[in-house]
């Protein structure tokens, strides 16, 4: 696992070349806290952006939520998206929501809901992926097992904060915030694990390509390392009726659902089994309705358009009977359009 820190202004002025020198290979950068102004991004926000592309550190961004309400929660996205525009290519761990209440804020001005602390939660998280942000949330244990414990966010990572030896949290994170008495300098600062890995190496960058059938076999398209560079596979208004793709490196496995039928068979890469069988999945001619990925190398993430529709969210599940995060797909309503992005 790689091993980082996490910073705000309460930190002060941070070292970065000894942050590097010493070992840790990553950072999550608080870029403000609560509603949409000015005054409230955090002071040291930039220049530990700027440190860290310098020096080549990997990093995400999260904001501190002072959310109580739904309306509060769009001022909050919007901070965000204000200021994680343009930023380097060192910006590779996402965009996360830290809900906690540290100061009694939201216990000394009405606690909400739990139901609506989940919504705020999926408000975040759900707006800042259709801008096109990996995005997840940052809570304590406690909360995760019970006021966010709601299946509604399962499709969107934790990271977990547990001041522990190991971290006991049974569903799906990426980062365990291990300590908050990690010392660089004498300077004090909270320390992570990266228990899945957001990026690759240069040496290990995975490249997807894909190609839909309409009436015809439509052009391959390419995401690389996360960035969506040729738009999307399919055209508007035309139903797909078969897929195949396959990686730079490592496998890809996939199926699809017949509108009104079944699952197919996998189909792993563009391969005929033990050559004979499709390199496609699908049948041509006859729309599908649901899309399931997976791979063996990396993370995958997927969506798909709704014919007459709209994009439906992004998923990185693989599971039949996961309608929320196991595939990606409407029954009954077809699809032509499909993103896959591989990182």
């Amino acid at each position: 696992m790689k091993k980082g820190i996490d910073v705000s202004s309460h930190n002060g002025y941070v070292n970065w070349y000894d942050v590097k020198n010493r070992g840790y290979e990553f950072a999550l950068i608080r870029c403000g806290f609560g509603d949409d102004y000015y005054y409230q991004d955090d002071k040291q926000y930039l220049n530990n952006v700027n440190e860290c592309e310098r020096l080549g550190i990997p990093y995400g961004v999260y904001l501190y939520s002072y959310a109580l309400n739904m309306n509060q929660s769009n001022s909050e996205v919007n901070h965000v998206l204000r200021l994680i525009k343009n930023l380097g290519q060192n910006f590779k761990l996402g965009v996360w929501l830290d809900m906690e209440d540290g100061d009694n804020y939201k216990e000394n001005n009405g606690m909400p809901s739990n139901e609506t602390l989940v919504n705020i939660c999926y408000n975040f998280c759900d707006r800042i992926e259709k801008e096109g942000y990996y995005s997840g949330i940052y809570a304590n244990l406690n909360w995760l097992q019970t006021k966010l414990n709601n299946n509604k966010l399962n499709r969107f990572d934790k990271w977990v904060a547990q001041w522990a030896d190991k971290c006991t949290y049974d569903k799906k994170y990426s980062i365990w915030q291990y300590t908050n008495n990690e010392y660089i300098d004498n300077k004090r600062f909270d320390g992570d694990y990266l228990v899945n890995k957001f990026w690759n190496d240069q040496s290990e960058k995975i490249d997807v390509i894909y190609q839909v059938y309409t009436n015809r076999w439509l052009p391959n398209i390419e995401n690389y390392n996360n960035v969506n560079i040729n738009g999307y596979a399919g055209l508007y208004g035309q139903a797909i009726s078969g897929i195949r793709a396959n990686l730079t490196k490592g496998n890809i496995y996939y199926k699809v659902h017949i509108k009104n039928d079944k699952w197919l068979g996998e189909i792993k890469n563009r391969e005929k089994e033990f050559g004979y069988g499709d390199d496609y999945a699908g049948i041509l001619g006859k729309p599908f309705d649901g899309l399931m990925v997976r791979v063996d190398v990396g993370k995958v993430r997927y969506r798909v358009h709704i014919k007459n529709g709209k994009w439906l969210p992004w998923v990185d599940g693989y599971n039949e009977n996961d309608f929320i995060n196991g595939y990606a797909g409407i029954f009954g309503y077809e699809i032509d359009g499909v993103q896959i992005s591989c990182f």
